[in-house]
């Protein structure tokens, strides 16, 4: 139940989150996030006991509405604090702070009730589990609060807000008219969604296959978290080296179809040692798309804001990996797990195919080259 609370706030959440970065800054909107963390954390931790589930749902809609700004921030913050030439660097360093945190949720959340049978002994276990979350929540604020600065064209845009290029229903609309950001959206999110779906079945997958592989299972589901990370560093320095993000998508996404595939034919083996190599490279695969969309998103759209369209393609990714994932557990059942994933094998060549319809940046629609001189105004006043 908490894990549909967090689905729906943040698919609720995500557009309106990155709207309010442009209104209000980013500091002031990291503050309140990081306040909602925390807060929410306090009453997680305060609703350990069944009487109080109710407020662990308060808690955890907080939490969840309060991130949506963090998964779909690093180029909106890297074009903000850094010049051009390091921006693939920092985009990427941001990445994979995001891919660190989740791996490392992946890898400590399981070890904290690993081998523990009493259900006296577990509830404790838990509960300092969550007290600590919430201590580091609350230090998180504070710091925030404390070190985190807004940029010089922050105060400018907010004083501008109310006209049409930083309106949200015009940038909605501008977007939708844009051929090249639906593309890689249904591009993006498919594989995205792959590759979230394939961290929430990884153990139906392989449980199916090698029933006796509670070890391997952790092992392999830690390699595809941390290959992600691996991916966002290296690309990010690839990025720099080989200018043209559209190419290098359409690469790593064929690269991605190969990778799953040899995933896929893994499962035909007697012995699960195969699938740690496979995980890895299918993970390193799927993830830089996280990466290379995120940078594309920002080129394809300008100007509008990279908040918003990093946000629009975040939320791609989460609705349709919580729809690969349903559909995957059920297949899975039904099917078993080479099924299942030539599946996803299927909507990767569909993926490929679409990625041949996004065309150049020139390609921008009528009311984004309208508001490009407005724009290009404010950053000369912001300047000046």
């Amino acid at each position: 139940m908490l894990t549909v609370i967090f689905f729906i706030s943040y698919t609720i959440g995500v557009l309106p989150m990155n709207f309010m970065v442009e209104k209000y800054g980013k500091r002031n909107i990291f503050i309140f996030c990081s306040s909602c963390v925390a807060a929410g954390s306090v009453l997680k931790n305060i609703a350990c006991q069944p009487n109080l589930l109710w407020l662990a749902f308060i808690g955890q809609t907080l939490v969840s509405f309060s991130i949506t700004y963090y998964y779909g921030s690093p180029v909106h913050i890297a074009k903000s604090w850094f010049p051009e030439n390091e921006l693939s660097k920092a985009v990427a360093l941001l990445v994979f702070a995001l891919y660190f945190g989740n791996a490392m949720g992946f890898l400590i959340s399981p070890n904290v009730i690993a081998g523990i049978d009493d259900e006296l002994k577990m509830a404790v276990h838990l509960e300092v589990f969550m007290l600590v979350q919430t201590l580091i929540s609350i230090t998180l604020f504070f710091l925030v609060l404390a070190f985190f600065s807004d940029d010089q064209s922050d105060s400018f845009k907010k004083r501008i807000t109310n006209q049409r290029e930083f309106s949200f229903t015009f940038t909605l609309k501008s977007l939708c008219k844009n051929r090249n950001f639906v593309l890689l959206v249904i591009s993006s999110g498919c594989v995205m969604g792959i590759f979230n779906s394939q961290q929430a079945l990884l153990n139906q997958m392989i449980f199916s296959v090698y029933p006796k592989s509670e070890q391997s299972v952790g092992t392999i589901g830690m390699l595809l978290m941390f290959s992600g990370c691996a991916s966002s560093l290296s690309f990010g320095y690839i990025t720099d080296k080989f200018k043209s993000l559209k190419i290098l998508y359409k690469v790593c996404n064929v690269l991605a179809l190969c990778a799953t595939t040899c995933y896929t034919l893994s499962y035909t083996f007697e012995t699960v040692g195969l699938l740690y190599l496979t995980t890895t490279l299918m993970g390193f695969f799927l993830s830089s798309n996280n990466y290379l969309s995120l940078r594309l998103s920002a080129e394809i759209t300008y100007p509008h804001s990279e908040a918003i369209t990093s946000g629009i393609v975040v939320a791609a990714n989460q609705l349709l990996g919580a729809l690969f994932s349903f559909i995957g557990t059920k297949m899975i059942i039904s099917f078993g797990a080479i099924v299942c994933n030539s599946l996803f094998i299927c909507l990767i060549v569909i993926v490929i195919i679409i990625d041949c319809f996004i065309r150049d940046h020139e390609s921008e629609s009528e009311e984004t080259r309208e508001a490009t001189p407005l724009l290009e105004e404010s950053k000369n006043l912001t300047l000046v």
